[in-house]
């Protein structure tokens, strides 16, 4: 294995880790056991657990900026395309990174909220291109349209047991993604109150 695998390696134990058990429960040997190699090779790449966290975070980031870009793009001038564009992309993140995001923002929130900046900056920018296609209504709040589109983006990750609770369906499950994005779009294209006659 290169440098790079074993790198990213580490990184994905530490991410499933941290998702298991939080970032208090984890450290350097549970790390270093999972991947069969020594403290000293992980000290090597990050410097230290702190190190290693930061890492995590940069890598994330990273990932997480890609797909907020690619969603941008294909988005940019119409509500069905974001929807499409967010069922297509979510595949992006796994489940132990959907995890970790969960468990970084109840355990560390001064530093999720870095991710929630980004997404917010991210959504605020499609807004504005879809204000300026005519695709949002001139008496929507594009300020209070961006926290619905935050909430409606991270509030699969935080209630995720909830949902599978009430639905007997894991929110990520390719069904139940479909019937949630489908619903969403269907509500923010057609609201949810009968139309007067």
């Amino acid at each position: 294995m290169d440098e790079t695998d074993t790198r990213n390696t580490l990184l994905q134990i530490g991410i499933s880790l941290i998702a298991e058990k939080g970032f208090a429960g984890v450290s350097v040997r549970d790390v270093t056991n999972s991947a069969g190699v020594s403290s000293g090779l992980l000290r090597h790449y990050f410097g230290s657990k702190d190190g290693f966290f930061d890492a995590i975070e940069e890598h994330l980031a990273e990932k997480t900026l890609e797909r907020t870009r690619s969603i941008r793009e294909v988005a940019s001038d119409s509500p069905e395309k974001l929807w499409e564009a967010s069922l297509t992309s979510r595949n992006q993140l796994s489940p132990h990174e959907r995890d970790y995001f969960k468990r970084l923002t109840l355990e560390r929130p001064e530093r999720a909220r870095r991710y929630l900046e980004e997404n917010w900056n991210s959504l605020g920018s499609i807004i504005d291109d879809m204000i300026t296609a005519g695709r949002v209504r001139s008496d929507v709040d594009p300020v209070w349209l961006q926290f619905m589109l935050l909430f409606l983006g991270y509030g699969s990750i935080y209630f995720a047991d909830f949902i599978q609770e009430k639905t007997g369906k894991h929110p990520y499950e390719d069904s139940c993604f479909e019937a949630r994005t489908a619903a969403f779009a269907d509500i923010l294209e057609n609201g949810f109150l009968p139309k007067q006659s």
